[in-house]
């Protein structure tokens, strides 16, 4: 089995806090609009999982935490198959404190994903 991880893009709220980040740079990535399936989730990140020195690393560390998520899952139901091909979209994080973002304020983060997954 081989599964294909295209990255993970930001959209919607994800995409305007990523432009709030100083330093943080959005990635281009190859998505697909052949997708069979797509999984929805919503899933908390303790802030101690990706609390770093700038903005700019804890917003990577928090996208990188969700591409670990979505990954084991993909991983997990499609063990049978012979080729997987996926993206992430990552449509929202939120904060357990209203108005605070990538502050020591925060404690934990809240994401709003989606799974793109084909099977060749």
């Amino acid at each position: 089995m081989a599964i294909t991880h295209n990255g993970t893009r930001l959209t919607g709220n994800a995409l305007k806090i990523a432009a709030t980040v100083t330093g943080y740079t959005v990635p281009s990535i190859t998505v697909f609009a052949d997708w069979l399936w797509v999984r929805v989730a919503e899933f908390a990140v303790a802030k101690s999982t990706v609390e770093n020195a700038t903005p700019a690393t804890t917003f990577t560390a928090l996208v990188a935490a969700c591409d670990t998520e979505m990954d084991g899952w993909v991983s997990n139901d499609y063990v049978a198959t012979n080729t997987v091909t996926t993206f992430h979209e990552v449509s929202d994080i939120v904060t357990a404190e209203a108005g605070v973002a990538f502050t020591n304020g925060v404690t934990r983060y809240t994401c709003s994903i989606k799974s793109y997954v084909k099977v060749a």
